[in-house]
This record gives C-alpha cells, sequence and structure tokens, in this order.
C-alpha cells in the first residue's frame, strides 16, 4: 500500500497534520473557545489537502493546474487564521515540514521559493505582532532549517515524479510500439500467406485447368476424324480433373501436395514428365541420378512444384519436342534439371514481376530461395530452356 513514492507522502502530511493536532490538543489553554478555532483550522488544512491537495500537488503535469493555486493559498490562509487564535508562544512551525516542500512539487524553483518565503514569515510575523521577539526568533531559525529541509525534500519528490511521469510516458511508448509490431506481423503474416496461397494455386490449379482446357480442345479436333482418339483425351482431361480435385481438397486442408501422398518425389516426377509425353505427344525423358533418399518435406514441394511449372511452360510456350527431366541426389545436395529443344525465350523478362502473373519465374525463385536453395534458368530465343534447381542437404 505505501510503496510508491506518492503514497509515502501522503502518509508523512498525514503524520504531520496528526502531530500537529495532538501536540494542540495537549498544549495549555486547548479548551478556549480561541484554541479550538485554531484547532479547526489545522485539521480544515488537512482535510482540504485531503480532497484537493493530492491530486493538485502529486498529479501535477509540467505545469501547474489550476487547482494547485487554490489548494496552496487555502491552506496559507488557514495557516494564518489558525495561527491567529493560538496563545503567544505556540506557533505551528512543525505543520510548515508538510507544507512547505508542496510548493516546490507545484511551481517551478523560482515561484516556490517566493511562496515558501511568503508562508514561513506567517508564524513570526504573529510572534512580533504580538510582541514576543524571542518567539519570532525562535521561529524564524526553525524558517530558515525549514528552507534546507524543504528544498531538498521538495526536489527530491519533484524528481520522483518526474521520473514516474516519464517512465509512464516511455511504458505508454513501449506498448503502443509492440501494438504496432504485433500488427505489422500480422499484416506481413497474412501478405506472405496471400502470395503462398497465390502460388499455390498457380502452380496446381491453374496449371491444371490450362491442362485441361488444352487436352478439351484436342479432343474437339479429332471428334470426326478420330473418334477413339477424342475420347482418349478425355479421359486423360478427366483425369488432370480430378488430380485438380485431389490438390484443392489438399490446399483447403493446408496439406501437402496430393501427389507425393503416396510416392516418393522421384516417383512423383515420373508420373509428372509421363503425363506431359501422353498428354501433349512432346517426348518427355524422366531419369534419377545417384541413390534416392527422404527430404525435407519443404525441399520435396519445392522440387515438386518447380518440375510443374518448368513442364507447364513447356506445354504452353516452348513447341519442344524433347524435353528431359534429371533428379540428382547428390552427397551434400539434391539437383533438379528440366531441359527442353523448344524454341526458348529472353529471361530477362520472364523474371519481370508483370510476366506470367508475376507467379512464373519469379514465384519459382521465392519458393527455392524460401528452402535456402538456387535456381538458375538458361535460355534464349531458338535455343531451348535449361532449368536447374539446386537445395543444400
Amino acid at each position: 500500500m505505501w510503496d510508491s513514492p506518492a503514497n509515502r507522502w501522503d502518509l508523512s502530511c498525514s503524520l504531520v497534520f496528526a502531530c500537529t493536532l495532538v501536540m494542540l490538543g495537549l498544549s495549555p489553554g486547548a479548551g478556549s473557545r480561541s484554541h479550538l478555532v485554531g484547532i479547526g483550522c489545522v485539521a480544515a488544512m488537512g482535510l482540504w489537502y485531503g480532497l484537493i491537495g493530492h491530486h493538485a500537488i502529486l498529479r501535477n503535469g509540467p505545469k501547474p493546474r489550476a487547482t494547485a493555486v487554490p489548494y496552496l493559498a487555502g491552506q496559507a490562509a488557514l495557516l494564518a487564521a489558525a495561527q491567529s487564535q493560538l496563545p503567544v508562544g505556540l506557533t505551528l512551525t512543525f505543520l510548515l515540514y508538510a507544507l512547505n516542500p508542496q510548493f516546490f512539487m507545484a511551481f517551478p524553483p523560482r515561484r516556490a521559493f517566493l511562496a515558501f518565503v511568503g508562508v514561513n514569515l506567517i508564524p513570526p510575523l504573529f510572534a512580533l505582532a504580538r510582541h514576543d521577539p524571542r518567539t519570532a526568533a525562535i521561529v524564524g531559525a526553525a524558517g530558515a532549517l525549514g528552507v534546507a529541509h524543504s528544498s531538498i525534500l521538495g526536489g527530491w519528490i519533484n524528481q520522483i515524479i518526474a521520473e514516474s511521469r516519464e517512465r509512464h510516458h516511455l511504458i505508454g511508448q513501449l506498448k503502443q510500439a509492440r501494438a504496432e509490431l504485433a500488427e505489422a506481423h500480422r499484416r506481413q503474416g497474412a501478405l506472405e500467406e496471400r502470395q503462398r496461397m497465390a502460388g499455390e494455386i498457380h502452380d496446381t490449379l491453374a496449371q491444371g485447368f490450362s491442362s485441361i482446357l488444352m487436352l478439351i480442345q484436342a479432343a474437339e479436333a479429332q471428334v470426326d476424324p478420330d473418334p477413339e482418339q477424342a475420347c482418349r483425351q478425355l479421359g486423360l482431361a478427366a483425369r488432370t480433373a480430378r488430380e485438380n480435385l485431389a490438390e484443392a481438397r489438399a490446399l483447403v486442408a493446408s496439406q501437402g501436395p496430393s501427389a507425393l501422398d503416396s510416392a516418393s518425389l522421384s516417383d512423383a516426377l515420373g508420373r509428372l514428365t509421363g503425363q506431359l509425353d501422353e498428354e501433349t505427344g512432346i517426348r518427355a525423358r524422366y531419369r534419377t541420378v545417384g541413390e534416392p533418399r527422404r527430404l525435407p518435406t519443404d525441399a520435396e514441394i519445392t522440387m515438386l512444384r518447380a518440375a510443374q511449372e518448368a513442364l507447364a511452360n513447356v506445354r504452353k510456350h516452348a513447341r519442344a519436342d524433347t524435353v528431359d527431366v534429371v533428379l540428382t541426389y547428390a552427397p551434400e545436395s539434391v539437383r533438379l534439371d528440366v531441359a527442353d529443344d523448344g524454341v526458348g525465350f529472353p529471361t530477362e523478362r520472364a523474371r519481370t514481376k508483370g510476366h506470367e502473373g508475376g507467379f512464373g519465374l519469379v514465384g519459382m525463385q521465392d519458393r527455392v530461395g524460401r528452402v535456402g536453395g538456387r535456381l538458375s534458368v538458361d535460355s534464349s530465343p531458338g535455343d531451348g530452356t535449361r532449368l536447374r534447381v539446386e537445395i543444400a542437404q
């Protein structure tokens, strides 16, 4: 309860007011009417502090609030009224030890000092007015000690209050910064998730739909001259649609590619290459070099998606006769090579965000980079395309 400086100050003031009231109650002539009025004024000072002074002094802002001036003026008036009712020789100097520091807590040093001197002159002036120079001298000496005491105590409390305000301000800034950082992380996470989903849709559903469309168009062209071939093309389109449906379900469930559910990476790449050969007539060949081994899930997904993207580009753009897909298991890395003998393309144009909707080579580069791999594409018009993805293991 009394662990904060403000609470300790409230306790100190309460003790000063209580001790003053006890001393006045035990002093000679305590039963007289004027004495009781003086005691009432001191009690009113304590009540005045409890009602207004705590908020006016301890919770002041950088500049004194409007309540500080009337509060301290009221305390000075009550002090003068109490001193005027007490008998000669009985002063309220002790009470100043609670009142004096409040001037330094409420005002800048110069104004506080002037107010402090004015209030401390009240007891000796009353003593002189009553022709009691001895009491005036004693009270004046006590006032001099009060100057030193109050200046030090008031400055110390002021410093504590300033540090508390600064700490409160810094804590507020810290909370705001943490909230802004959390919001930035949330937005970044949402952006990354949107980009991931866009890449997944491009690498799976969009390519699947493109294959279905091409197969249906090919079937339409074969309906009259070769109905059997048309039915074969439609069967391939249906199979691609089923695979697309499985990919869509896996995507919704945030699972890995359906092609890797029950097959190794090598088997999945072999099947993918065979589908290209079967559906397009392009002579597509696949082989594995080295001893196959299980890779981290992210690495296998990256390899599969890169092969899907490369073969989709062969299907749509390359006009190639042959394509070779090679998966190489080296001691410290795994490497995927896809090479075709098609028309090629200028790689600078394909690496821009606007090309192919922004999820072609750019999306592949981002995906490979997330697993610490490297992507290289070597192509030029009329010279085919060679793509390589290498991931260290």
